[in-house]
């Protein structure tokens, strides 16, 4: 299990500022937004690959707008985040939709997510929904179901008549019929490639002290 520097995305600021940021990266860039700021709710970045949103190519950064598509390309790799601050990290073939600044609907595929505290994200899925906060999970949705492992956290779950709460170091497992199972896990495969940190956060240390992990 790989354990390494998270690039944080600037979680918590204002979302005015974050609106003016992101105009002025997308023009820097050349790119189209795809959607004007008012009438979207997150960025996406192609980190390997290209993506495509809303149906439209999505060139190396674009505006996501609400209830927005996203899919990546195979082999690719794609950096989301939400103006109101959870961050998604979608590996290829996958296919979400950006519904609010703070939900989103996983069609397929695999999706890192992450909600710092303060924040919380509601997660829609083939079989059943989810709540994060203050939480990050790994999560697969393909034929046989949906698997959430807890990196960091809880995850509150509801499928049918099954609800509960998976924490870090579980695995839920989500049936398309409404049964949920929770079974602890003792690794996991970190598949980012390093872009993500498991674990608690770390407050900020002292000039010049390191840590030891």
């Amino acid at each position: 299990m790989r354990r390494c520097e998270r690039r944080s995305l600037g979680h918590g600021a204002p979302r005015a500022v974050s609106f003016t940021f992101t105009l002025s990266l997308l023009l820097a860039l050349g790119c189209d937004p795809i959607a004007p700021l008012e009438h979207s709710v997150g960025t996406v970045v192609a980190v390997r690959g290209s993506t495509t949103v809303a149906d439209e190519p999505g060139g190396p950064i674009a505006r996501v707008p609400i209830e927005g598509v996203v899919s990546v390309s195979s082999p690719g790799l794609a950096d989301c985040a939400l103006d109101l601050g959870a961050r998604l990290l979608l590996d290829a073939g996958s296919r979400v939709a950006l519904l609010t600044e703070e939900s989103v609907r996983i069609e397929e595929g695999r999706v890192y997510l992450e909600v710092l505290s303060g924040d919380t994200l509601a997660i829609e899925t083939p079989a059943g929904s989810l709540t994060l906060a203050d939480a990050a999970v790994s999560l697969t949705a393909d034929a046989s179901g949906v698997h959430v492992y807890v990196v960091r956290g809880e995850a509150s779950y509801r499928n049918g008549e099954s609800r509960g709460l998976a924490r870090a170091g579980e695995e839920l497992t989500l049936a398309s019929g409404g049964s949920a199972s929770v079974a602890p896990r003792t690794l996991w495969d970190d598949w980012t490639g390093g872009l993500v940190r498991p674990g608690p956060e770390m407050g900020h240390s002292a000039p010049g002290m390191g840590v030891l992990e």
